[in-house]
């Protein structure tokens, strides 16, 4: 990872069966501590690019992140969606959130 502007940043995720699947994209934007614009690439669907918006928040003496996921067209968000992207999204935040507990 490259957390600059027009850095790149490429993660190989490898599952318990030692299937492996990339994902690549560059950096945009990055404001400290607000704000992260990149694009998202799944290396198995070249081309379909989603502009991703990460923002940081405080709430409550903690930190929000919010993501906003932007595709070219309906089609290309949808067929993201029934990918079963949100399940391998949950499970990411959800291991960040272990790593940041025990910081």
């Amino acid at each position: 990872m490259e957390a600059k502007k027009g850095g790149v940043w490429r993660y190989i995720q490898r599952s318990r069966e030692g299937d492996e699947i990339a994902f690549n994209g560059v950096y945009h934007e990055i404001v400290t501590p607000e704000r992260i614009i990149s694009t998202f690439e799944f290396e198995g669907w070249a081309g379909n690019v989603g502009l991703i918006v990460t923002t940081f928040a405080e709430q409550e003496g903690q930190t929000l992140l919010k993501e906003l996921s932007i595709y070219p067209s309906v089609e290309a968000r949808d067929a993201t969606v029934a990918s079963g992207m949100e399940g391998g999204a949950i499970e990411s935040l959800d291991r960040f959130e272990e790593v940041l507990a025990r910081s």
